[in-house]
């Protein structure tokens, strides 16, 4: 149905923003303990 693929795109958006806050907060800890 068309209302299950909205849910899905909004799960996969969310999981795709959890994932690169994620690498951007490990990219930031990489930086401190290199600096």
């Amino acid at each position: 149905t068309k209302a299950q693929e909205v849910i899905n795109d909004n799960v996969l958006h969310v999981q795709v923003s959890h994932y690169a806050i994620i690498h951007i907060c490990f990219e930031n800890l990489g930086k401190s303990i290199v600096y």
